[in-house]
């Protein structure tokens, strides 16, 4: 066995129980910067991922708002519809009122090019139509067509007046 030789003093001489604490000082400063790597490390990934988890979730966000931008024109569009048909159904829902409802897109048939419907009230017991003509013949041409149709009942002119600049309007009440 080699003999150990020591040239220091012997009060430089280190001694074994501050060896034994040295040793465990160093031990326990390793598992202590082991130990905060690897939670640096777990730390870092976590960050990492929740990152990516949040980049995902933004971009998700992002197409919703987008999707429901683009589902607004739409849900007007049946939000519109549905008060139509609403209003529509009230005035199906009157009592006669499809006759006279009958009567109008007929004689909505028989009006030339010429010829504009300005109003129609429409009603169960008596309904009107306003129209418009910028000539003479052809709002006379279509009271014969309308005499000779067979369409109404009776048929009588409310209110025929005449201006330079829009021509004659016409309005007839029927039954």
């Amino acid at each position: 066995m080699p003999t150990k030789i020591n040239l220091l003093p012997a009060e430089f001489v280190i001694k074994e129980d501050i060896k034994k604490t040295g040793a465990i000082l160093r031990r326990v400063v390793i598992a202590c910067a082991v130990f905060f790597v690897v939670t640096g490390l777990f730390g870092g990934v976590y960050m990492f991922l929740t990152q990516q988890q949040i980049s995902k979730t933004k971009v998700e966000v992002e197409d919703l708002r987008n999707a429901v931008k683009n589902l607004e024109p739409t849900e007007q569009k049946i939000f519109l519809t549905r008060d139509r048909i609403a209003k529509g159904k009230v005035i199906y829902d009157k009592a006669g009122i499809e006759k006279s409802i009958d009567k109008v897109a007929k004689t909505v048939e028989l009006f030339p090019v010429e010829i504009s419907l300005e109003e129609a009230r429409l009603s169960p017991q008596l309904s009107s139509l306003q129209f418009q003509s910028g000539d003479s013949l052809v709002a006379s041409k279509l009271l014969d067509d309308l005499l000779t149709s067979g369409i109404f009942e009776s048929l009588s002119i409310d209110s025929f007046d005449f201006s330079e600049m829009l021509g004659y309007k016409l309005r007839l009440e029927f039954n």
